[in-house]
């Protein structure tokens, strides 16, 4: 594994926050990911996987009182080229969630 793929690094900025109690809150963030196969087991983020590094964008939206809208894109590279097509990675991940 080369020296890049042996770090795991996160910068993430973030605006407001979505209230699961108030409808119609919100919250918006952007970030930048780098998560080397040689750092990690298992990451915990939903829209990036292992060996890939990139901007991510995301939101959280209250629809209704316990009820949140998730939803986040990331473009960025793969680090381990030889497992994916010209080492671009791009992913679109959703999530509705109800809070009881």
């Amino acid at each position: 594994i080369d020296k890049d793929r042996n770090k795991a690094w996160n910068v993430q900025i973030d605006y407001k926050g979505a209230n699961k109690k108030k409808p119609g809150s919100f919250g918006i963030y952007a970030a930048y990911r780098h998560i080397g196969g040689g750092a990690v087991i298992v990451p915990t983020y939903d829209c990036i996987g292992i060996d890939q590094k990139g901007v991510e964008i995301g939101f959280k939206y209250t629809l209704a009182e316990n009820i949140q809208w998730m939803a986040s894109y990331f473009r960025g590279k793969d680090m381990d080229a030889a497992y994916s097509r010209k080492g671009n990675a791009n992913t679109i991940w959703t999530r509705l969630a109800c809070f009881f």
